[in-house]
């Protein structure tokens, strides 16, 4: 999921011609064109070298397809975006101190596990966007927000119940949001099921510092900052 954030952001003129990669890692296949070279390996001949998968290829990069998950879903009639923390793009989450607990390291972890990409044609069309699994169910962030008015955060959840080396998650949960030990609001997350889903939240003017707390895990994709 990182990795496709960090290829979807970059601007116009640093977008390459070309992958040279093994076309499984990066999650999804929208920014692949056409295969130009394949080089497979017979099974055995894999089994004595150390590769990260069974067949590198070069491929034309196609760029038709990103930005597609970078606004709401559905839009918040009288509120306008003023700021947007995209979960699982590094220099977003950077910018606005976030940290989520998405569980402790083990020895065998695959790198997957802390971030994914999700896919599905919506009333608008194409969506993708990379997320993570909010394992321990904490996140932190501060936003950017005129203090005069009040604020609406929308979190974008939901996507499939299971991604690959990701837990599966069963049950709703409870989401609080806080400011220090103050509680502003709280909602319940339903099981994810599939399609995204978008839960606003309405919080005081003024609030800075946000701080999620959860009953259990669950998926972050976008947290968007709307104000009237």
């Amino acid at each position: 999921g990182s990795r496709f954030e960090f290829l979807e952001a970059l601007p116009p003129e640093r977008r390459f011609t070309h992958f040279a990669y093994y076309p499984a890692w990066l999650g999804t296949s929208e920014l692949y064109g056409d295969v130009i070279l394949q080089t497979p390996l017979r099974p055995a001949f894999e089994k004595r070298r150390l590769v990260g998968d069974s067949d590198m290829q070069i491929l034309v990069a196609s760029w038709d397809h990103v930005g597609t998950g970078e606004r709401l879903l559905v839009p918040q009639e009288g509120w306008r975006m003023v700021d947007r923390i995209d979960v699982a793009d590094l220099a977003s989450e950077r910018a606005h101190g976030w940290s989520g607990a998405l569980g402790r390291r083990k020895v065998g972890d695959p790198t997957a596990r802390w971030s994914f990409v999700h896919r599905e044609v919506a009333g608008q069309g194409l969506v993708l966007d990379g997320g993570r699994t909010i394992r321990g169910g904490r996140e932190r962030f501060s936003i950017t927000v005129d203090p005069t008015r009040p604020t609406r955060l929308v979190l974008r959840t939901g996507g499939q119940r299971s991604y690959p080396f990701h837990d599966a998650l069963e049950t709703p949960v409870t989401l609080r949001v806080l400011d220090g030990t103050r509680e502003l609001t709280t909602v319940t997350l339903p099981a994810p099921r599939g399609p995204l889903h978008e839960v606003a939240l309405d919080v005081p003017a003024g609030v800075r510092a946000v701080q999620i707390s959860a009953t259990g895990a669950y998926r972050a994709f976008h947290w968007f900052v709307l104000q009237r």
